[in-house]
């Protein structure tokens, strides 16, 4: 009976091993596109500030 659960314990590890790498390959793709959402978000912030300043100098 003893030996049965250990190969059980050992799928049980993989599976949960598994598991969190899936979890934290997912997080880091989330973060991957956060990151170059704010990185396009601060472009157009720059681009609309540069567009402002001109349209202030030109009126």
């Amino acid at each position: 009976r003893g030996r049965d659960s250990y190969p059980l314990k050992i799928k049980l590890v993989c599976t949960l091993f598994l598991a969190t790498v899936n979890v934290s390959r997912t997080l880091i793709r989330v973060y991957d596109v956060l990151l170059v959402l704010s990185y396009i978000l601060n472009v157009l912030n720059d681009m609309n500030q540069i567009v402002n300043k001109s349209k202030s100098e030109a009126s």
